[in-house]
């Protein structure tokens, strides 16, 4: 847990986005997950600074990226 609510608020349904993420892949998702890979690391660094606005940010970037991910594995059946 972080000491900022707002943090805490966004990673925590980040968690959940990628939890409940399909495991499978496909290679036109590759890429997607090679975005969402880099960005998690990034999230990673940026956690340590407490920068709460990138943190915000790339958990948001990330949601996005899953969520599209998610849409492609969907349709693609």
């Amino acid at each position: 847990k972080n000491q900022n609510p707002i943090i805490d608020k966004t990673l925590s349904e980040l968690y959940d986005n990628l939890y409940s993420s399909p495991t499978r892949s496909i290679p036109e998702v590759a890429k997607l997950e090679e975005m969402i890979f880099r960005a998690i690391v990034e999230l990673e660094q940026q956690s340590f600074t407490n920068n709460s606005n990138a943190v915000v940010n790339l958990a948001s970037q990330i949601n996005s990226l899953v969520e599209e991910r998610n849409r492609i594995l969907k349709t693609h059946n």
